[in-house]
């Protein structure tokens, strides 16, 4: 099944450059995980639910939730552009949540 952002028309790829609200903030970052398509990891795909992974620009971690249903995102990532070099990968058997997860600002 094909994952789309949440306009329902736009495919999600590895690598694609996004944007993303967090505590009122935008933040930048791309997609490093995605279902189907990166390596299982059982961190990001767990009892049928599955998730986007992104890497934040200024560091981090960030997963968006898949519809189950539709296969589109239901977070509130905006797609801003494609790139093809030096994707970012998320290890098949690290938690990508771990100690390099977003932290919330103070």
């Amino acid at each position: 099944m094909t994952i789309t952002y949440k306009d329902r028309v736009t495919e999600v790829r590895l690598g694609d450059r996004i944007e993303t609200r967090i505590w009122f903030r935008k933040h930048r970052g791309r997609v490093a995980y995605l279902p189907g398509i990166s390596p299982f990891n059982a961190a990001m795909e767990y009892n049928g639910l599955r998730w986007v992974g992104v890497r934040l620009e200024e560091g981090g971690f960030v997963s968006v939730v898949v519809d189950p249903d539709g296969g589109h995102l239901r977070g509130n990532l905006t797609f801003v552009g494609r790139d093809v070099l030096a994707i970012p990968r998320v290890p098949s058997d690290q938690d990508p949540h771990g100690d390099d997860s977003f932290v919330a600002p103070f």
